[in-house]
């Protein structure tokens, strides 16, 4: 094979297997993408998830926490007495007898004591109304966000939204409210705070509290690609080992291809030469057979023992020669 054929099946094969691992490289890295994207598409499922937890939460242990309002006592002109109690959330009206009990939830004051007196306007002119107002709005989602989550529960949570979903990476977590401040931030994610906005992802904390300020619940994981490669490691592996097998059988290829070439190029000398040396005692040769065949030469013996050893010692070198060539067959077989 010539030179620039083989020059040019190399340039040929190099851009075939750069080609193949361009693509394999671009086929790795937008499967890690999708991971990247499934990944984070399972993570704000989880923390919606909390958030609602924690929301359902604390609207459970406030059905249980009765309201702390003292009752009140007002006197009207007749004998008749409004007791308020806030226990329940409600209202008990009771008369002077303690009897006749009405209940009022959502119509605090709307009733008429049994002197026709609007009981209502009592309350709004002794200035008690708003006393009382004050005190049912007194509820739990008016508290600091640290008193109202508790760390070990929200880490809980955390990790079994997570796990639910498949992720078994190690994450930290903080809130901040909506100036991007810390209100919750655990000894661990101390002096993280720029890497929780820049890389964590978010969820609202209470998205339905009413008047309350917006906090942000927030998770970092510190080993996120890592992480995702680690769930792609036979993918890679299996890529990495055909890669490797490729680029061998390549270099292999190249390396024999270059080789076979060599023993061609030696091959063809050899045969030249040995072409050169089997013609030189062949015609020796044949020049002492006519030489013997003079019927003058034949009178000196002197004259044809010097033919004859001349033949002898060009038949020795053939017999080299054909030596050297079962030599070569030899050598081609790999022994």
């Amino acid at each position: 094979m010539k030179e620039r054929y083989i020059q040019l099946l190399i340039a040929v094969s190099t851009v075939a297997v750069i080609g193949l691992i361009a693509i394999q490289v671009y086929w790795v890295n937008n499967t890690f993408t999708l991971r990247e994207q499934d990944f984070a598409s399972a993570v704000s499922k989880a923390l919606n998830a909390v958030s609602l937890k924690l929301e359902k939460l604390e609207l459970q242990r406030l059905a249980h926490n009765e309201v702390s309002v003292p009752s009140v006592t007002i006197s009207a002109q007749s004998d008749s007495t409004l007791v308020l109690d806030y226990g329940k959330r409600g209202v008990d009206v009771l008369d002077g007898n303690g009897s006749g009990v009405t209940s009022a939830d959502s119509t605090l004051y709307s009733g008429l004591g049994q002197d026709g007196i609007d009981q209502g306007e009592i309350l709004s002119q002794s200035g008690i109304l708003d006393d009382i107002m004050g005190g049912l709005l007194e509820l739990d989602i008016y508290k600091s966000i640290e008193d109202r989550i508790d760390t070990t529960t929200l880490d809980s949570m955390i990790m079994a939204e997570l796990d639910h979903r498949g992720i078994k990476a190690k994450f930290m977590y903080a809130v901040f409210n909506k100036l991007q401040q810390t209100e919750l931030l655990p000894k661990e994610s101390i002096g993280l705070e720029d890497r929780f906005l820049t890389e964590g992802y978010k969820t609202q904390l209470f998205p339905n509290d009413p008047i309350a300020d917006q906090n942000f619940l927030r998770v970092w994981f510190p080993n996120q690609n890592r992480y995702l490669f680690s769930t792609m490691w036979l993918m890679l592996a299996t890529s990495a080992v055909l890669l490797i097998v490729i680029m061998f059988l390549f270099s292999y290829s190249i390396k024999t291809i270059y080789r076979q070439k060599k023993l061609s190029d030696i091959k063809n000398d050899f045969i030249n030469n040995m072409t050169h040396e089997l013609k030189t005692p062949i015609a020796t040769i044949s020049l002492a057979c006519e030489a013997l065949h003079d019927p003058d030469m034949r009178k000196s013996e002197l004259a044809m023992n010097s033919y004859v050893g001349m033949i002898r010692d060009e038949n020795k070198r053939l017999g080299i020669l054909v030596e050297n060539v079962l030599r070569t067959s030899v050598f081609e077989q790999g022994k």
